[in-house]
């Protein structure tokens, strides 16, 4: 009897891959986070940029579903770049080696979709690039208060960029104009919970829980859940 000879495997290829912008002044951990990104078959390095004028050239040169944004760049900070990407349909996750408040909230309030810190593993970080490229969110990393001016404290771009959300009634916070669900729904995205995460939480349903989100923007005075988010962090501070 002849023997049987296996078949090769075919692996199918992904439905779609991601197209990601990497913004880092720092070339070593472009290459690194490259080399992470391109051996996964879903995701692929479109461009690099290592300032902002070049991210802004970059942007508009690839096209990108998502950029991963260092918050400090040596000519401007990540606010502006995640400004310009979502004027353009491209997701922003934020990767940066400073973890205090006033840094993560000024990205959020331009914008961006979540914030990583840089000691973060390998998977983590695809897990989070992933998740933001499919529309979601991430949770908010551990942080920690820095005054402006201090050491370690972020460009005043960025605290000026979360000032601008924080306090959108006169300078007072607007979160006081929320009702107790609508705040719920706010600590639960906070979380980087999705929709139906939240709907099975608080045990309603997920168009619920989405006029919840409609109420609660229209509320804060701001169009996305990061900008809602980033009013939260500051009435935290």
């Amino acid at each position: 009897m002849p023997a049987m000879t296996q078949q090769p495997t075919e692996i199918a290829a992904p439905a779609r891959v991601v197209r990601v912008l990497l913004v880092d002044d720092h070339e070593l951990v472009r290459r690194g986070l490259r080399s992470l990104l391109d051996a996964e078959p879903d995701l692929e390095v479109a461009g690099e940029a290592g300032d902002v004028a070049g991210a802004m050239r970059e942007l508009r040169r690839v096209l990108p579903d998502l950029a991963v944004v260092d918050v400090r760049l040596p000519d401007g900070d990540g606010a502006e770049v995640c400004r310009a990407a979502l004027a353009q349909g491209t997701a922003v996750v934020v990767l940066t080696a400073f973890d205090d408040e006033v840094a993560v909230t000024g990205v959020l309030a331009a914008g961006a979709s979540g914030v990583l810190l840089k000691g973060v593993g390998g998977g983590h970080l695809l897990d989070g690039v992933r998740k933001v490229a499919a529309g979601g969110t991430l949770a908010l990393p551990p942080v920690r208060s820095r005054a402006p001016g201090q050491e370690g404290a972020p460009p005043a771009g960025v605290v000026a960029a979360a000032d601008s959300v924080a306090y959108a009634t006169g300078g007072r916070p607007a979160l006081w104009r929320l009702t107790p669900r609508e705040r719920a729904v706010l600590d639960l995205i906070a979380e980087g919970l999705s929709n139906r995460r939240i709907a099975g939480e608080l045990q309603i349903s997920e168009k619920t829980v989405k006029n919840h989100v409609t109420g609660m923007l229209s509320k804060l005075g701001v169009s996305r859940r990061t900008q809602a988010v980033a009013l939260l962090l500051r009435q935290r501070d």
